[in-house]
C-alpha cells in the first residue's frame, strides 16, 4: 500500500500515528538525494517513508523473501 502528497505526512516519524507502534528496528538511509526512513515493527508491518517527499509505501511483511519484495520494489521510487 502507499501514500503519497502533501496530506500523507511523514508515517515513520508520526508518533501520535501509530504507525511505528512497537517498532523492532529502523534505518534512515540517502538514496540520490533523497532521506529514506525504514521502519519494522512488532506488528510485523513494514514502512519506508521518504519524509521530504511525503511518500509512505507500507505491508505486513511475512517472511524475508516478502520484505525483500518489497525493498526492491520501493526503493525504485523515484519523486
Amino acid at each position: 500500500m502507499y501514500d503519497i502528497g502533501p496530506m500523507a505526512g511523514d508515517y515513520a516519524n508520526c508518533k501520535s500515528c501509530g504507525w511505528t507502534k512497537d517498532e523492532v528496528w529502523r534505518r534512515e538511509q540517502i538514496i540520490g538525494s533523497h532521506k529514506v526512513v525504514i521502519v519494522f515493527t512488532k506488528a510485523k508491518r513494514l514502512i519506508v517513508s521518504f519524509p521530504d517527499q511525503n511518500a509512505n509505501f507500507y505491508a505486513l511483511i511475512t517472511s524475508p523473501a516478502e520484505m525483500t519484495d518489497m525493498l526492491l520494489m520501493v526503493l525504485t521510487y523515484s519523486p
